[in-house]
C-alpha cells in the first residue's frame, strides 16, 4: 500500500499494526468489495477531517495522521 493516498497518510508502526491485524481479519472473513469499500470510507474520511482542520481533535490514527 501507498505511504500516502490524497494526502492522507497511511498508519505506520502500532497504527499500522492494528490496521494489518484488521486487513487480515478483514480478507479472511469479508468480500473484497467490502475491504475496498472500508479502505475508501477510511481515506475519505481523514481527507474530509484535515480539509476541515478537524484531524487535531480527532485520534490521530482514525484521522490519518500517526506523526
Amino acid at each position: 500500500m501507498p505511504v500516502e493516498v490524497a494526502g492522507v497518510r497511511v498508519p505506520v508502526g502500532r497504527a499500522a499494526e492494528a490496521a494489518e491485524a484488521a486487513q487480515t481479519v478483514c480478507a479472511e472473513y469479508a468480500d473484497e468489495a467490502l475491504y475496498h469499500h472500508c479502505a475508501r470510507s477510511y481515506f475519505f474520511g481523514a481527507a474530509w477531517a484535515q480539509a476541515r482542520g478537524l484531524d487535531s481533535d480527532l485520534d490521530r490514527e482514525l484521522a490519518g495522521r500517526t506523526t
